[in-house]
């Protein structure tokens, strides 16, 4: 990524989307320049009026202010655009740590899974013991192209997992309950 005085401002518009910006109000205090370029000290204001970029004095004049409404981004340290709608769902991938593909083990190894299969799905488990039904479970689960290994890092794998086997076999052991 360029540095954030490296773009265009149409193109930071077009950056927002993918940014959680903050709006403030400021009150420009010094403006200085030096072989660097021009730098501005602003302070934090919450009492100024956002829509007042321009003063008019007695006179009927526009002079102009120094209360503006800023638009900000966080900058990493060498001054990069963070990506924070991204940095989230990063963190969250990484916040469930496999906890779905715990999930989907412990869906298999359900007895009430079994019977789902068997009574739904036409899964034949013969006289299978608990441990040969487990596998025959997640073999099933793969011909549905369910991946537990990327459950937990992979929106759409889990969101096929859901609509094809966690959510049926849920509604299906509510209506068993009732």
């Amino acid at each position: 990524m360029k540095e954030i005085s490296e773009y265009r401002p149409t193109e930071l518009v077009e950056m927002l989307e993918n940014f959680i910006p903050v709006v403030a109000n400021v009150l420009l205090s010094e403006v200085s320049e030096d072989a660097r370029g021009q730098t501005a000290k602003i302070t934090f204001n919450e009492d100024a009026n956002p829509l007042i970029p321009l003063m008019v004095n007695a006179l009927g004049s526009r002079i102009p202010s120094k209360q503006f409404t800023v638009l900000m981004i966080e900058l990493d340290d060498n001054a990069i655009p963070v990506d924070q709608v991204r940095r989230a769902e990063v963190q969250d991938l990484m916040n469930r740590n496999g906890q779905l593909a715990r999930t989907f083990y412990a869906i298999c190894a359900d007895t009430e899974f079994h019977r789902w299969l068997a009574t739904t799905q036409g899964v034949s488990f013969g006289i299978a013991e608990r441990k040969q039904r487990v596998a025959i479970a997640k073999e099933w689960a793969k011909q549905k192209n369910i991946i537990p290994q990327i459950l937990d890092t992979d929106q759409g794998a889990l969101d096929h997992f859901n609509k094809v086997m966690r959510a049926p076999f849920q509604e299906w052991r509510q209506r068993r309950l009732k």
